[in-house]
C-alpha cells in the first residue's frame, strides 16, 4: 500500500484536482541564514560553502552559519581559509546534528533559515528557487530536491531513481496541501515557526509537520536541486537508511496525533502512509508469508493457489525488470536493501536504541 496504492491515489488526486491553493511569491525577499552542522567534514565543506557563496539572491546578503559539532579534523582550518564576511563559524562540543541545528537556528538573526548538509552542493539558482515560495507569508516551509551526486556506482544510480519517485509523490502531496515531509538537505523555513528538534531526530523529520501544526503551509519545490554524496556501496546504503529510519520512526509517530489535533487529519494520514507504513512494510510482509505458509501447510487450497500466484507474479516482475532495465534493476536492489534497513531500524527502536550522533566515515 505504501509503495503502490497510496502514491497512485495521491498522484491521481493531484492531477484531477482543478483548484489548488496557489502560492504567490510576490512579497519582499526575506533575510536568510544557511545553517550547516558539520562533524569532521574537511574534505567536503569547502565545496558546500563555495557553492552557497556563489548563489545569487535578490534579498539581503545571505549569511552562512556553520556549527562545528566536535570536529577533530581540519574542518575549522579549512573554513578559516575562506575569507568572506558572510561566513560565520561556531565551534561547539560534540552534541549531535539535531542539537547542533538547534543552536544554529537560535543563533540566526534572520527571518528564514535554510538547513543543508556539509557534503551538499546547491545547483546554480537553487537557493533563490527554494526560498521564493516563502515570499508568500502563508508559506512556512519549503522543501527542495536532494539528489545523490552521480559517481558511477550502482548504489548511487539506484538511490537517484528512488528519490525521483519520492519527489513525484511529495509534489503531489504539496499540490493537495497535505505535505508533511521534507528533505533536510534542501529545507527552508520561517524561524518564528521553528521548535527545537529532539536530540534523537532530524530536521527533515520534525520541521515540516511542526510548521503545519503552527499554521504555516508546507510546499515542495521541484526545481530547487541540491546534490550530496550518495552512498558509495550497498553496505553504505544499508547503514545510512537504518540510521535515518531509526531517527525518524519514533518522532514521526509522535507527530501524527499532533497533526490531527491541529486540524490536519489528511496530512496525518498522508504521513502514516508515506512514512510509517513504509517502514513497517517488511515486517508486514514477513507476517503475511508466515501466515500464508501456515495456511498452506494446513491444507487451505484456495489460499495456497493465491499465495503461489502472488509469489510467482512478484518473482516474474522482478526478473523482467532486471532483464530489461539496468537502472530499474539497481533501483530494485536498493529498495530491497532499504527494506532490510527498515526492519533493523524497527528492531533497534523496540530495543530502545537511539542515534544522536553521526560520523560520515563510520555511518
Amino acid at each position: 500500500m505504501s509503495y503502490a496504492l497510496y502514491p497512485a491515489i495521491v498522484v491521481l488526486g493531484a492531477r484531477l484536482r482543478t483548484r489548488t491553493q496557489a502560492v504567490v511569491d510576490q512579497g519582499p525577499w526575506p533575510s536568510l541564514t544557511v545553517a550547516i552542522a558539520a562533524h569532521n567534514e574537511e574534505t567536503t565543506i569547502t565545496r558546500c560553502v563555495t557553492a552557497l557563496l556563489d548563489q545569487s539572491y535578490p534579498g539581503p546578503p545571505v549569511r552562512i552559519l556553520v556549527g562545528l559539532d566536535g570536529c577533530t579534523d581540519g574542518t575549522a582550518a579549512v573554513l578559516e581559509a575562506i575569507k568572506d564576511p558572510r561566513l560565520r563559524v561556531m565551534d561547539l562540543p560534540r552534541m549531535g546534528k539535531a542539537t547542533t541545528d538547534n543552536r544554529l537556528v537560535e543563533s540566526a538573526e534572520t527571518e528564514l533559515v535554510v538547513t543543508t548538509s556539509a557534503g551538499s552542493e546547491f545547483a546554480t539558482g537553487s537557493l533563490e528557487r527554494l526560498v521564493a515560495p516563502l515570499r508568500d507569508l502563508r508559506v512556512g516551509c519549503a522543501s527542495g530536491v536532494f539528489l545523490p551526486r552521480p559517481d558511477g556506482s550502482g548504489a548511487s544510480e539506484g538511490e537517484g531513481l528512488y528519490w525521483r519517485v519520492e519527489y513525484a509523490l511529495m509534489m503531489a502531496e504539496s499540490r493537495l496541501g497535505i505535505l508533511a515531509v521534507a528533505s533536510g538537505t534542501a529545507l527552508a523555513f520561517r524561524r518564528s515557526l521553528f521548535r527545537p528538534i529532539p536530540a534523537n531526530s532530524d530536521a527533515d523529520v520534525t520541521i515540516a509537520p511542526t510548521v503545519l501544526t503552527n499554521g504555516g503551509l508546507v510546499v515542495h519545490v521541484d526545481d530547487a536541486v541540491v546534490f550530496d554524496d550518495g552512498p558509495g556501496s550497498l553496505r553504505a546504503t544499508l547503514r545510512n537508511r537504518r540510521r535515518m529510519a531509526l531517527r525518524a520512526l519514533p518522532a514521526t509517530i509522535a507527530m501524527v496525533p499532533r497533526l490531527v489535533r491541529a486540524g490536519h487529519p489528511m496530512a496525518a494520514l498522508g504521513l502514516v502512509n508515506h512514512k510509517v507504513f513504509r517502514w513497517l512494510t517488511p515486517l508486514a510482509a514477513v507476517l503475511w508469508l508466515a501466515s500464508a505458509g501456515a495456511l498452506v501447510l494446513g491444507g487451505n487450497q484456495p489460499y495456497s493457489v493465491l499465495t503461489a500466484a502472488l509469489v510467482l507474479a512478484g518473482t516474474a516482475t522482478a526478473g523482467l525488470v532486471f532483464a530489461t532495465s539496468r537502472a530499474g534493476g539497481r533501483a530494485m536492489v536498493s529498495l530491497a536493501v532499504a527494506q532490510v534497513a527498515f526492519t533493523l531500524a524497527v528492531f533497534d527502536a523496540v530495543r530502545g536504541r537511539r542515534a544522536t550522533t553521526w560520523n560520515r566515515d563510520a555511518g
